[in-house]
């Protein structure tokens, strides 16, 4: 498809499977508390006074509501504040629709009567705070009666040269800094595969650079690896780099240590650090630096989660990479995620990539991550990464690209801060 094609017809919203498809899923952020004992009979003491027991610490999460025909609390993608919204009727496709109906069987005096009950018109959403605008709860969308579908839906993908450009043009206050991008997450969720995709994206071709595997079922990535991507003639790059390193895997021997993804995101590794899945990086290595300078340390980290594993992340798993996103919070690291094989995850999305903000499953999972590791959803990007096409796709890009520029916007407010 040429790029700046108009848009076709849609396919329809693809529900997918509910939540706990495949089986009981266990609540995400939900780990053994301290005290706790499942079985066994409690200790008799022979004398003196009982030891104290152990508090309790319980997390409660909140999952928020999708917004319909009245007030919900949701984040305003315009102030970025948590509001309760305010509701505005209007009148909508049913609307018109009943009027056209009542007319159409002689009942002219009832035919004002749809634009009178808030219950035959379009609910707006508006954030008390700044007042625009955020969501518009349609009764009937894209001619189907919207009441068993809930939440934003987003239009379409279209493909904009503006993101495509708005990389080309980027550029840093000084030529020698670059902005590092760290991806991080678990074993086989695609980052190499990412990396791979917006370097497809940029060149306008398919590339491999970042060696990626499809059926290995340990992290395939072991040494500490940046990217860089070309920007046009030989030796001329673009001014941000991306750094993978090894997956997150369960087990207390496996995977990529936390300590080291912290020592990273503060700039100690240096390239070409094979990890280590049982012990940290020592300050002795010689792949230690110890004097790290801004362009070393990381400026965004990328979350990489597939799709269709989202719910089924165990509560290891979800320790580790939350101990990561709470260490960069407190080195004031903005970050993002990045859900990867939507096409895998949705056979709707796999027919049409335009489909990937109609499917109901994906924003369930993008929703279930949210609430796993307190990624905000404005911060979470569908993509597909290109992996059995010899050729690059227009609406493919569009989903990469846009991540790429929230990348770049996040890394640059963090340089210009620093």
């Amino acid at each position: 498809m040429e790029k700046g094609h108009p848009q076709e017809d849609l396919a329809p919203p693809y529900p997918g499977p509910p939540m706990n498809y495949g089986g009981a899923v266990q609540q995400p952020g939900m780990y053994p508390q301290p005290g706790f004992s499942p079985a066994g009979p409690p200790p008799v003491y022979q004398g003196g006074a009982p030891p104290q027991a152990a508090p309790v610490t319980v997390t409660h999460m909140m999952v928020t509501p999708p917004l319909q025909d009245v007030p919900g609390q949701t984040v305003c993608p315009h102030c970025q504040q948590t509001v309760l919204t305010r509701t505005e009727h209007s009148p909508g496709l049913l609307t018109w629709a009943i009027c056209g109906g009542l007319t159409l069987f002689g009942c002219f005096l009832c035919c004002c009567i749809p634009f009178c009950v808030d219950s035959c018109q379009d609910v707006e959403h508006r954030c008390p705070s700044c007042n625009n605008v955020i969501y518009i709860y349609k009764r009937i969308r894209d001619g189907m009666v919207m009441d068993n579908i809930t939440g934003p839906i987003n239009p379409s993908p279209t493909f904009s040269y503006k993101d495509q450009q708005f990389a080309k043009d980027y550029r840093l206050l000084n030529d020698d800094q670059q902005l590092r991008v760290l991806l991080y997450g678990p074993t086989g969720s695609g980052k190499s595969s990412f990396f791979n995709s917006v370097d497809s994206a940029l060149q306008g071709r398919i590339t491999g650079q970042a060696l990626s595997d499809a059926i290995y079922q340990e992290s395939f990535t072991t040494e500490y690896r940046t990217f860089k991507i070309q920007n046009g003639g030989p030796g001329t790059f673009y001014p941000f780099v991306f750094t993978d390193i090894m997956g997150i895997e369960q087990g207390t021997n496996k995977g990529v240590v936390v300590e080291d993804i912290k020592q990273a995101l503060m700039g100690h590794i240096k390239v070409g650090y094979n990890f280590n899945p049982v012990c940290k990086i020592s300050e002795d290595d010689n792949n230690y630096n110890k004097t790290p300078t801004l362009s070393d340390r990381v400026h965004v980290l990328v979350c990489v989660i597939a799709a269709n594993t989202v719910n089924m992340l165990n509560d290891e798993t979800v320790r580790k990479m939350r101990e990561v996103r709470l260490a960069a919070k407190d080195m004031g690291i903005p970050q993002l995620a990045i859900l990867t094989k939507i096409d895998e995850a949705c056979p709707e999305v796999k027919t049409d990539i335009r489909n990937v903000y109609k499917s109901m499953y994906l924003k369930q999972q993008m929703e279930l991550l949210s609430v796993t590791l307190g990624i905000p959803l404005y911060c979470i990007f569908p993509v597909k990464n290109y992996h059995s096409e010899i050729e690059t796709h227009d609406h493919t890009d569009t989903l990469i690209l846009s991540a790429l520029r929230q990348m770049i916007n996040f890394g640059k407010d963090f340089v210009d801060s620093m």
